[in-house]
């Protein structure tokens, strides 16, 4: 069933991904920013990391990356509730989402994104771990994005989606919004890291790098 669920979101992602990418031109004047072209054609496990500040985010994020490329599906975490709505469950998990569940231990909830990577395909996840508040700034960082990239060693592509924040339809189909995608080089945790293995720790430095990409804009 995993293979299944993976092929199937793999399908999904390139055939989505003409018609999103114009939708998103002409609604939003999309626009991508590479600090390293590389990515476009780099092979898992990849780990993204990215803020969160709208429900579309993921597919914002999926931009920078070429249809048919070796980095989809992009199986992000998402909010658990989703998978309780019907249809936008059956969306989600036909996507290659996964929820991850509070108060279980990260070893439990991070169970099913290890089991990806390690077959070398691509995790998303928003270390803020929800959505950014329309008022008070930036959320702190949760320990799951650490933990993962502790886990497995993924190669690292930070992602800042800038101009995201309280995307209500009415506001994405006004036209008056400019979203810009600006994509980190890609990365490995510093050994001296995996030594101390301090999720806490690697997630601040992941949110450090994530968010210098915006800094300014």
């Amino acid at each position: 069933m995993i293979y299944f669920r993976h092929y199937l979101a793999k399908f999904l992602y390139n055939a989505l991904w003409i018609p999103l990418y114009f939708t998103f031109k002409f609604f939003v004047h999309y626009r991508i920013i590479y600090q390293d072209r590389s990515i476009r054609h780099i092979e898992g496990p990849i780990l993204i990391v990215a803020n969160h500040s709208s429900v579309i985010d993921p597919f914002f994020i999926s931009g920078p990356f070429p249809m048919g490329s070796r980095v989809f599906p992009l199986h992000f975490a998402v909010w658990p509730i989703l998978f309780l709505i019907p249809f936008v469950n059956i969306f989600a998990w036909a996507m290659g989402s996964f929820g991850v569940r509070k108060g279980i231990g990260l070893e439990r909830a991070l169970k099913e994104p290890l089991k990806f990577l390690e077959k070398g395909w691509t995790v998303g996840i928003f270390p803020q771990g929800a959505r950014s508040r329309p008022v008070g700034g930036i959320r702190k960082s949760r320990r799951g994005a650490g933990y993962i990239a502790l886990k497995n060693n993924p190669t690292i592509i930070p992602v800042y989606v800038h101009g995201a924040r309280a995307l209500a339809p009415w506001v994405f189909f006004s036209r008056a919004r400019h979203i810009t995608v600006y994509t980190g080089a890609p990365f490995r945790l510093p050994q001296e890291m995996h030594i101390r293995n301090n999720a806490e720790e690697v997630s601040e430095f992941l949110m450090e790098r994530l968010f210098s990409l915006g800094e300014g804009k």
